[in-house]
């Protein structure tokens, strides 16, 4: 998947800042032919599934041609890919942003309709999140979160100079204050 060539991303491209996500079907799945055929950008699927109503009333009202037929099973395909992921982050798509990140890079990762920084670090190779969420204002030491999977179970929390300080092996904040913090933003 793309992002749409919008004057936003060429601002990214001008830093030279890489703008990526990590919603990515595999490769022999029916979710990725699917995009391939019918959605190149996220854009492109959003836009796609305002025709799913349209195709299938016109399949009651008087069938559908080949390619309208293909059409509606992509739109089924691609909604049922996005509802099964979510946090709009795939573990093919989390191995793919870790194999692809060079150690010590920083990058825009966009992710549950939100732009955050990842930064992977040179001596761990971790991928680290720029913690924004005003959950963690009162946690003054934590100042990036590992990403780990696809759920965030399993994240730790790390002060500015990379000293763990809480998450799913420590205690200072627990999963509960993690869960709760989410859901706050």
């Amino acid at each position: 998947g793309t992002f749409e060539d919008t004057r936003e991303m060429k601002l990214y491209s001008t830093f030279s800042i890489p703008l990526i996500h990590g919603w990515l079907p595999e490769r022999d799945s029916p979710a990725f032919a699917a995009l391939s055929r019918s959605a190149k950008s996220y854009e492109d699927a959003q836009n796609l599934m305002f025709h799913e109503e349209e195709l299938e009333d016109k399949l009651v009202r008087e069938g559908l041609s080949f390619e309208e037929q293909g059409t509606l099973e992509d739109i089924t395909t691609i909604k049922a890919f996005f509802s099964s992921h979510a946090t709009q982050l795939t573990p093919y798509g989390l191995n793919t942003i870790t194999a692809s990140l060079a150690p010590g890079a920083v990058a825009i990762l966009f992710r549950n309709d939100h732009f955050s920084t990842l930064y992977r670090h040179p001596d761990t190779l971790q991928l680290l999140q720029l913690v924004t969420d005003m959950g963690y204002a009162g946690h003054e030491e934590v100042v990036w979160e590992s990403l780990l999977d696809v759920t965030g179970e399993n994240a730790e929390f790390f002060s500015g100079d990379f000293r763990l300080v809480g998450g799913a092996s420590h205690s200072p904040v627990t999963s509960t204050q993690a869960q709760q913090a989410s859901t706050s933003n």
